[in-house]
Formats: structure tokens, C-alpha cells, sequence
């Protein structure tokens, strides 16, 4: 409360919870104590010992994951709402539990995840430290059309698009010169990576819409085909 309210401070979900947790044993071992003076509470504890470490070999999975939280919750990769990426798995994340942490995909499905495998695994943050984002485009251009052109046709695609920032300022770059077409490549910084797809289709209609007012051509992948002459077999008398 001190530090939500004075400092604005907000802790993790979990962090409160196993406080108070810790709290609720101390003070029913104090109670205990105080109420029965003459109670011997090391045969007690002892007992505890033993049976708590029964259940940490039947629990270790579930305990793996519940301090793995706790891990979380100090170290703060990640925050409720931030865009992050978890193996195959990306989302907003909604929920951080005392065992799984919950995401929202772009399909408005919920994935929980158990902290373990969070600890383990690679985490991408895409909100933390900044929100901003790059993305990038591909587009093949006619070799007969000078790179200047291409790189002015490019760039004007980009201003206007709804989510694009305007500083940094767009970036074209010329990728390779594949068999049948120039391939350029549109970087873009954009201020939600949750709006990704719908912005990349976006810039895609753009540019179609662009090169075919400016005259530039996405040539076709062309292939040249031989057919060798086919003998005719020799008459016989």
C-alpha cells in the first residue's frame, strides 16, 4: 500500500501474494508459541521438514514453476501488457500467476504457459525498453527501372500508412539481383508490434498501387524452356 499510493510504485501480482503467504506461517507459528507456552514446537517443525520435503519430490514440477514466478516477478522481463515472444508462442500478456502466464494472441486466444518453461526459454520483449518496432517488406522490381526511381517510389509508399512512425524516417534498401527481378527491401518503424500484419498488408497495397501509377513493373519469375529436336529413326530397306 505504501508504495502503490506514496511512490507509485506497482508491484508484480505474485509478489503480494507469497509476502503475505510468508507472513500467514510466521504468525500462526507466533500464535502457536504465544497461546500454548508449553508446547514444544521442534518435534513440529521437524515433522513439517520431513513432510515438506515429501512433497517437493512429489510437487517438483508445480514448485519449479511457482518460483520461477517468483524469479519473474523480481526481475521483471516482462510486464502485464507488454508483447512478448515465447518460443512459437506470441502475445500481449494479461495474467502473471503464481504458476502459468497467460497470453493474448492476434487470434484472441488465451495461451498459459508454466513459468518453467519461461525461465528456460528465450523471451523477446517487444514493448520493453520502447514499444517501437521495424518492419520490413520485400518487393521485386524490373531490372529496367534505375534503382533511383525505385528507392523514391518506395519511400513515398510509406508516408501516410496508419501506425507508421515518421521519425526514424523510412529506409530502402537493394537486397539482391535475383533471375528475374531487383529485390528491394521497404524498413518501416512502426508504434505496436500487435498491428504488424495489418500494417505490412497495408504498405503491400501501397506499393501495388504506387509502382503501377509510376510505371514500375513486379516482373514475373521467368523461366526459358528447350526442347532438343527429337531424332527420327533412320529408314531400313
Amino acid at each position: 500500500v505504501h508504495l502503490q499510493s506514496r511512490k507509485g510504485v506497482r508491484l508484480p501480482p505474485l509478489l503480494p501474494a507469497v509476502s503475505m503467504l510468508v507472513v500467514y506461517l510466521l504468525a500462526a507459528l507466533i500464535t502457536l508459541r504465544v497461546s500454548f507456552p508449553q508446547l514444544d514446537i521442534a518435534p513440529l517443525l521437524a515433522t513439517s521438514a520431513v513432510t515438506s520435503l515429501v512433497l517437493g519430490l512429489a510437487l517438483q514440477p508445480i514448485l519449479g514453476n511457482f518460483f520461477a514466478g517468483i524469479v519473474i516477478s523480481l526481475e521483471k522481463p516482462f510486464r502485464l501488457n507488454d508483447w512478448i515472444k515465447v518460443g512459437e508462442h506470441d502475445g500481449r500478456v494479461v495474467a502473471i500467476n503464481w504458476r502459468t502466464t497467460h497470453l493474448r494472441t492476434r487470434d484472441n486466444d488465451n495461451v498459459v504457459i508454466p513459468n518453467g518453461r519461461i525461465a528456460d526459454d528465450r523471451i523477446l520483449n517487444y514493448y520493453y525498453p520502447h514499444p517501437m518496432h521495424l518492419e520490413r517488406v520485400r518487393v521485386g522490381i524490373h531490372y529496367d527501372t534505375p534503382p533511383y526511381r525505385a528507392r523514391r517510389a518506395l519511400l513515398e509508399c510509406a508516408a501516410g500508412v496508419s501506425g507508421t512512425l515518421d521519425k526514424p524516417t523510412a529506409e530502402v534498401y537493394l537486397l539482391s539481383f535475383d533471375d528475374s527481378a531487383v529485390v528491394y527491401e521497404l524498413r518501416v518503424w512502426i508504434e505496436d508490434v500487435a498491428q504488424a500484419p495489418r500494417i505490412a498488408s497495408d504498405l503491400r497495397a501501397r506499393i501495388w498501387e504506387e509502382l503501377k501509377r509510376s510505371g514500375i513493373a513486379i516482373p514475373y519469375p521467368i523461366r526459358t524452356l528447350e526442347i532438343a529436336p527429337r531424332e527420327r529413326p533412320g529408314r531400313t530397306v
